[in-house]
């Protein structure tokens, strides 16, 4: 069971709603209440011509419900796991078979929740019971300094749920025999095994997320699918998969130490394939090939090529649909304003808001990878204990499953609308007077603003990462101190390119620009550099470790200013931090088997480096737990 606070509801530009003239505390409201009395709150010397005697009703666009409180959520999740399986030995093979199936639930009730209908309902009073939305803060941007009664707040509230459920079921056998045929160098061996699962998820939204009990608009009768204020509508969602597999790893000795060869003390060569059969998407089969070669004692060489997938979840096959706020650059309006003399260029354009509405796709294909490594391995003979390491990699991807964006759905509709056409992915409203008048000349049918865009997750970019991995071990025991253990671990990324695909590359192609391609290192979560270390002791029943974590400086895409014409991006500093524990083991007696840990997380305190992130930080690179303490027991019986 867990616990959260988050801020109180606000109201959402794509899902405005009206405060009707009825409402008691509108300044522009009718001259006379409905009992006759002359209204107070009217504006007095209100011009009849601009605002009639029987008052005018307003659009709430941005509203934040303050006086409200925060909104309480309580997530109770629960999980169940059954396991059983067999292995042991036959005839020189090795068999291991098992049976599998585990399932959770998670319960998520939010209290405090806004509930638009109610609060609409009580915006339609004409009594002082209204809510009253034009009462200020008091002058406090920290807190709601003059809020509305607490019998009013409670009347549009409303408790809101949320629920999900995965399942998993699997079954498997898999057998080796590690002298299947023998061979000069030495014995082939095998492995083989097949598996069968299924997996399913559902995810239940709610009544008041899921369009059960919509918002309608008691004024303009618009609806919404969403009745929970400032959260936007999301449909409920399942759906499950089956899928079978089986594979086969062949291990063959080539150079054996007995055959005395040269600078060729031992090689051997790993072949292995697997195949997948799903059944809602495409089905694969991949190999790998992978060698070792020991130089010499102490000096080896290893290497691999693989091909590999990674199928659609579960989500992205079959969301029912996902409704968001988020920004746009509307390319075909931006076009006809700077024509107009409005801006400058396309990029001093602003961004609105609009809805995003993404989907899952039955058509989705695998991603599909080649990856390829090379490294060596150094453990000097005059320095036993001490392991170095380095391994150079890259990978190619294809594929890529994601959404498009909304910026190149709009392109695309700037490009299909100078052709004649538009995008039917992009949804506008009716071009009103002013927008005929803004597309006077431009070539281009008048268009209204954007109101939503169709996402839907699909096949998009080819991306090509290499780097290299850099490893030192040492391990060392002192009679009377102790056993040392010390590793050193770093990655340093070389490539990390992204290319456009399909309708992506035709912009490109016409000279529309993409974000998020070509070279993207140090951009965003992509650190040139990362690395950790560890220093490990134990004596007796004692044990203790310090542990440290670098990770190096990114640029910020999503914050940047402009210097002397050229953008410069944000720069998340870099980032370390040390753990570390003391732990005594019960080895005797009636705790044997107990373990009591002390440590210490963070121990500078180091906070995550400030980032144009929802929360002020990317959670992808770092914590914004700052120096904590804790106690750890373990019992095993």
């Amino acid at each position: 069971r867990t616990s959260r606070d988050s801020e109180a509801a606000r109201v959402l530009e794509t899902a405005a709603f009206v405060i009707p003239k009825t409402n008691y505390w509108n300044p522009f409201g009718a001259k006379t209440l409905a009992d006759g009395s002359i209204n107070p709150n009217r504006i007095a010397g209100l011009d009849s011509d601009d605002v009639p005697d029987e008052g005018l009703d307003l659009r709430v666009r941005k509203y934040r419900t303050a006086d409200a409180g925060r909104r309480h959520g309580i997530v109770i999740n629960k999980s169940y796991r059954f396991l059983a399986g067999i292995r042991g030995t036959w005839n020189n093979w090795d068999y291991d078979s098992a049976l599998l199936y585990s399932e959770s639930h998670s319960d998520d009730l939010i209290k405090n929740q806004i509930s638009t209908t109610l609060l609409q309902q009580s915006l339609a009073l004409n009594t002082p019971d209204a809510y009253n939305i034009f009462n200020g803060s008091g002058g406090s941007i920290a807190e709601d300094l003059t809020p509305n009664p607490d019998h009013v707040i409670q009347s549009i509230l409303r408790d809101v749920t949320k629920k999900a459920e995965t399942s998993l079921a699997l079954v498997d056998l898999k057998l080796s025999n590690p002298s299947i045929f023998p061979v000069p160098a030495g014995d082939i061996a095998i492995a083989v095994g097949v598996e069968a699962r299924e997996e399913a998820f559902r995810d239940d939204r709610g009544e008041a997320f899921d369009g059960t009990t919509p918002f309608v608009d008691l004024v303009t009768g618009e609806v919404s699918q969403s009745d929970a204020l400032g959260s936007s509508p999301t449909s409920d969602t399942e759906g499950s998969r089956r899928v079978y597999s089986a594979f086969t790893e062949l291990v063959v000795p080539v150079v054996s130490e007995s055959m005395d060869i040269p600078f060729v003390n031992e090689f051997y060569v790993q072949l292995a394939a697997r195949y997948e059969n799903f059944s809602d998407t495409k089905n694969v089969l991949k190999p790998r090939v992978a060698a070792f070669w020991n130089v010499t004692p102490g000096l080896s060489i290893r290497g691999s090529w693989a091909e590999g997938f990674r199928a659609p979840n579960l989500v992205q096959v079959n969301d029912a649909g996902l409704s968001r706020i988020n920004s746009v650059n509307d390319a075909t309006r931006c076009t006809a304003l700077v024509a107009a003399g409005e801006y400058d260029n396309l990029e001093a354009c602003p961004s609105y808001k609009i809805e995003r509405y993404s989907s899952g796709s039955k058509d989705l294909k695998p991603e599909e990878s080649e990856s390829l490594t090379f490294g060596i391995i150094y453990e000097p003979e005059f320095l036993p204990g001490l392991t170095l390491t380095t391994d150079y990699w890259e990978i190619e991807q294809n594929n890529l499953i994601g959404l498009f964006s909304l910026d190149n759905w709009a392109q695309l509709d700037l490009l299909a609308r100078q052709a004649g056409g538009s995008n039917i992915n992009v949804i506008r409203d009716e071009a009103d007077e002013d927008d005929i008048v803004l597309y006077e000349g431009t070539g281009l049918t008048p268009a209204g603003r954007i109101q939503t865009i169709i996402d839907p997750y699909t096949n998009l970019n080819t991306r090509k990462v290499a780097g290299v991995d850099y490893g030192l071990k040492y391990e060392i025991s002192l009679q009377d101190i102790g056993e040392f253990n010390f590793s050193f671990d770093a990655f340093n990324l070389l490539k990390f390119d992204q290319e456009a695909g399909g309708a992506g590359q035709d912009l490109l192609d016409l000279g529309f620009g993409i974000d998020g391609l070509g070279d993207l290192i140090r951009q965003d979560s992509k650190p040139k550099w990362r690395y950790s270390t560890r220093l490990n002791w134990k004596k007796d029943n004692w044990s203790a470790g310090l542990t440290g974590y670098y990770v190096g400086s990114v640029l910020d895409t999503g914050a940047t200013t402009s210097v002397d014409g050229e953008t410069v991006q944000w720069r998340v500093d870099n980032w370390f931090k040390v753990n570390t524990k003391l732990a005594y083991s019960f080895k005797e007696g009636n705790l044997r088997g107990t373990r009591v840990t002390l440590g210490i997380k963070n121990v500078g305190d180091r906070m995550a480096p400030i980032a144009d992130e929802r929360y002020g930080y990317m959670h992808k690179l770092h914590s914004i737990t700052g120096r904590y303490y804790y106690l750890d027991l373990k019992m095993k019986f």
